[in-house]
């Protein structure tokens, strides 16, 4: 994964309660070479999100997307450039919409 916003992302994950953790799945697209490409692509149609795969050649990093699992709407960006606590904030702010 990204190496600025994996150990920020997991940092943050860590310090949130279980609850609010337990709203949470992670899935993560692997573009290293065309063999991740196309597990990482298989994966987003088998878990019903391959509209959020992405298209192009080369695919943007550092950029998390924050999904609704019920209606495929994309509630939140977090990109690498956010501080934890931006981070925990836009998750927290996701998460009491809920």
């Amino acid at each position: 994964g990204c190496k600025i916003l994996g150990p920020k992302m997991e940092k943050v994950m860590n310090s949130l309660d279980a609850e609010t953790k337990a709203k949470f799945t992670k899935v993560k697209f692997d573009f290293t070479d065309d063999t991740t490409k196309a597990a990482s692509k298989a994966m987003a149609e088998e878990k019903g999100i391959a509209a959020l795969y992405p298209t192009a050649e080369k695919p943007p990093t550092g950029v998390l997307k924050v999904i609704d699992n019920e209606t495929g709407a994309v509630l939140a960006k977090i990109h690498y450039k956010m501080s934890e606590e931006e981070i925990a904030g836009t998750l927290t702010a996701v998460t009491s919409r809920s």
